[in-house]
């Protein structure tokens, strides 16, 4: 581990929380594996590996800001804790521990913007973690760079109540509270600062739901992606239909042991 790694480590062991929750990436920040999220990893596992994730899940929530002004708003409603800057856009990433209920992963809204500006990351989503340097090109040049992701504030991972936590959140998250993906969504795409956390969820629901292949799910978010504004990279919409194949999979062998059909389609409009 390198120095910001250990950090990270020494605090999430701090707050009791299980340290099985890292994933491997590549250059760029993507998960390197598919299904990741049911082989993650101690520190002690990836010693020797460049590129760490870290798995909001059990407790920990992590808040993203992709823009000056809800990093702002997060910087004044949530309490002092461990924050990591990200060298693309220079923001915070900040490390909440939530109890009393399961946070669920959302997309943060400014009042009047259709583009979100943020994302709570709780269940089985994921951010770079600190110490991890990656390529990236720069926002306003397109210049090919690389940056590694740093420690801030380095500061207990603050607590909160579930209740509270929803509440603080409840007027950023648009005019759906729910968010789940709709039929317009479907049709029309959706914009920059939501097409990952979405188009996740659409992968889940062709292949969960409508029991697409994965060669047909990855033709139909081919459709949807084209409608976007601006399109995500091939790859992405690739790892997307791979991992709701390698997902559902799992769900289905899962769902099939407390014969359950009902369940699980409940479980798979939720994500």
């Amino acid at each position: 581990m390198n120095a910001e790694q250990e950090i990270l480590v020494k605090r999430l062991i701090e707050a009791g929380l299980d340290t099985r929750r890292f994933l491997k990436l590549n250059a760029e920040k993507a998960a390197f594996e598919t299904d990741w999220q049911h082989h993650l990893y101690t520190p002690e596992e990836l010693e020797g590996y460049s590129y760490w994730g870290i798995c909001g899940k059990d407790g920990l929530v992590l808040c993203d800001a992709d823009k000056v002004s809800m990093d702002t708003i997060l910087r004044q409603l949530l309490p002092p804790t461990f924050e990591v800057r990200s060298p693309r856009r220079g923001l915070a990433h900040f490390y909440i521990v939530v109890e009393g209920g399961p946070v669920e992963n959302k997309v943060l809204f400014l009042d009047g913007e259709a583009e979100g500006c943020g994302e709570i990351r709780a269940q089985n989503y994921y951010l770079v973690a600190p110490g991890t340097t990656i390529r990236y090109r720069d926002l306003r040049t397109s210049e090919p760079k690389t940056g590694t992701y740093t420690v801030t504030q380095n500061k207990p991972f603050a607590k909160m109540w579930y209740e509270d936590f929803s509440a603080m959140i409840e007027p950023y998250l648009g005019s759906n509270a729910k968010q789940p993906i709709t039929f317009e969504q479907m049709r029309k795409g959706v914009p920059k600062g939501t097409r990952h956390a979405q188009g996740i969820k659409f992968a889940n629901y062709l292949v969960g739901i409508q029991r697409f292949q994965y060669a047909t799910a990855l033709y139909e978010l081919q459709r949807w992606n084209k409608l976007c504004t601006p399109p995500m990279d091939e790859t992405d919409l690739e790892r997307m239909a791979r991992n709701a194949v390698a997902y559902i999979a799992k769900q289905r062998k899962r769902k099939r042991k407390d014969n359950s059909e009902q369940k699980f389609i409940e479980k798979v409009n939720k994500l």
